[in-house]
């Protein structure tokens, strides 16, 4: 049982950041604080609601950057999204990465929207107890940070309902987007590029492969335009679910937006809802698709 006791740091966060003129930037340490009020928040919402289910714990994540940590919060920050909606709020919409270098005063400020957002649940459903204070603890990087909003993500699925198969898609298909973006850049041309064929019998884990083996084609054009390039991340894959996949696809959309910062691409992919029911096959499909156009784009980029 999470004890009550009063608690202020929401509001002292959302002070330093529509005052970051005045305040001192904010390190990964203070993201990591935050991060640690939004798990237990929501553990506190799951305790309310009577959860019953056994959310993944992440497993230990390494050197990453404050872009990857932006792209996981906002992966929260959707789900949290059906959660309101689930419960009879108007949800947000999907928001981007913006294309800039993202920055530790950038992941705090995502932070502090995504407790907001639980908040206004917590509010709704008139859930009085509070979490108690959260010390600040010194020398804490992206990767703790991004540790951790993957465990609220996880933490997350009982509140938001099952990711589907659909959400999953439409991410699928503004990763597609933007990697065609990105390869205008380097004039290359996606001519010819035959969508594969469906396949049958398919699992969640199946597409979560495929987003890895993609993942690591990422990485390979990040060291060839000899960017400082990410690790391909620690995943169990065994008992994949949708929501490990969409996770998936959340790092590939954040080494996308890397990509694009680095080049000054300033436009972002348009993500919208399939008109169908989707299935796994189909979002396996686009998967391997988007597996073509990073061939492809790997061997048409080269440093300018």
């Amino acid at each position: 049982m999470i004890r009550v006791k009063s608690y202020s740091i929401c509001m002292v966060g959302f002070l330093l950041v529509i005052n970051s003129g005045f305040a001192q930037e904010n390190t990964p340490s203070h993201s990591y604080q935050l991060s640690e009020v939004i798990v237990r928040e929501l553990q506190l919402l799951r305790e309310a609601v009577g959860a019953d289910d056994y959310p993944v714990d992440p497993e230990r994540q390494m050197l990453k950057r404050p872009i990857q940590v932006y792209g996981k919060g906002l992966e929260l920050l959707y789900k949290i999204g059906y959660a309101q909606e689930k419960f009879g709020l108007a949800r947000l919409p999907y928001k981007s990465i913006p294309t800039k270098d993202i920055t530790p005063d950038d992941v705090y400020g995502l932070c502090v929207v995504i407790n907001e957002e639980i908040l206004k649940i917590k509010k709704y459903l008139a859930i009085p107890t509070t979490i108690e204070e959260v010390p600040l603890v010194s020398g804490k990087v992206p990767s703790n940070v991004y540790e951790n909003l993957w465990r609220a993500s996880y933490l997350t699925d009982y509140l938001s309902g099952a990711i589907k198969p659909n959400d999953v898609y439409s991410y699928t298909e503004a990763m597609i987007d933007d990697i065609k973006i990105f390869a205008t850049a380097y004039n290359i041309n996606f001519d010819g590029l035959k969508v594969p064929p469906k396949q049958k019998g398919v699992r969640p884990k199946d597409v979560a492969v495929q987003g890895v083996k993609n993942l690591q084609k990422l990485i390979r054009v990040e060291k060839k335009l000899g960017y400082k390039a990410s690790i391909v991340p620690t995943m169990t894959l065994s008992r994949a679910s949708p929501s490990d996949v969409f996770d998936v696809v959340g790092m590939l959309m954040s080494e996308l937006a890397y990509l694009k910062s680095q080049n000054n691409i300033h436009k972002n992919a348009k993500f919208v809802a399939p008109d169908e029911k989707m299935t796994p096959a189909e979002v396996l499909q686009r998967m391997q698709y988007a597996g073509s156009l990073l061939d492809r784009t790997l061997a048409g980029v080269k440093r300018k």
